[in-house]
């Protein structure tokens, strides 16, 4: 069964914000990010439940260091061979419902359940049932994981030196990972079309956060900041005016001229 194809199923695993990891296609195609999110917000929850949230940079180092040890093998296993969509996407769906419920009990112990399924199912499918290669997922995790890294670095809840080398170390693994892996059956799935076009990438999307925060103390002009204000909602429409213009541009295009007998 083409699981594309299938707009009930689509529908549910939307709602679950889970579909990049259950093959299904996302309501706009650039809400695929939205899916990595969930997953990061379910472990980021089940920090919290377990008073373990200033503990982001070993979780960032340990993801980053699975994706570059178990790289070549982390897809060794995979569900979809195992379990029919329908089930993948019926149990997915179940789980993400009794955790939140277990969520919103407000008793400690059902939270800790309701955090440590959604975190489970999260990692569960981004390594055996993800769009992308597990070792990409990973390093996407351990790059948002760095994030809160460099957060808890500025409020001074843990030293400069600790959140350099717990960054430091997703740098060189991402890097290392992307220029061992990235062949031509990764490829198929990341869509790049080189062996250094994931760590040119991983290597811009760092380098260019780095400048944004060597920058962070100046004040930026207004026409910035407004702009960053609404920059996830560009990034969402930009897709749809972008089809948009295609085929106004289509239907304005001068016919091509047939050639004569």
């Amino acid at each position: 069964m083409d699981r594309a194809a299938v707009p009930a199923l689509a529908s549910v695993a939307n709602a679950t914000m889970l579909q990049d990891l259950l093959g299904l296609r996302s309501g706009l195609p650039v809400m695929w990010t939205l899916t990595y999110e969930m997953v990061f917000y379910y472990l980021v929850t089940l920090l919290f439940m377990a008073g373990a949230q200033r503990r982001s940079g070993p979780v960032a180092v340990v993801v980053a260091g699975a994706a570059l040890l178990l790289g070549p093998w982390a897809a060794a296993w995979s569900l979809r061979p195992e379990f029919t969509v329908r089930q993948l996407v019926a149990g997915t769906a179940l789980v993400v419902v009794v955790g939140l419920l277990f969520l919103l009990t407000g008793r400690r112990a059902a939270q800790m359940t309701g955090a440590a399924l959604l975190a489970g199912l999260g990692l569960v499918l981004m390594i055996a049932d993800g769009r992308s290669t597990p070792w990409e997922s990973m390093l996407i995790l351990a790059t948002m994981f760095s994030g809160t890294v460099i957060y808890r670095a500025e409020r001074g809840q843990i030293s400069r030196s600790a959140a350099w080398a717990y960054c430091g170390f997703v740098i060189v693994a991402g890097t290392a990972a992307g220029l061992l892996y990235d062949d031509r059956q990764a490829q198929i799935h990341t869509w790049t079309a080189s062996p250094t076009a994931w760590a040119s990438a991983f290597l811009a999307g760092w380098a260019l956060f780095g400048v944004a925060m060597l920058l962070r103390h100046r004040r930026m002009p207004a026409a910035l900041t407004w702009l960053g204000l609404v920059s996830f909602s560009v990034y969402l429409l930009h897709r749809p005016l972008i089809a948009a213009m295609s085929w106004l541009m289509e239907r304005r295009a001068i016919p091509t001229a047939r050639p004569t007998s």
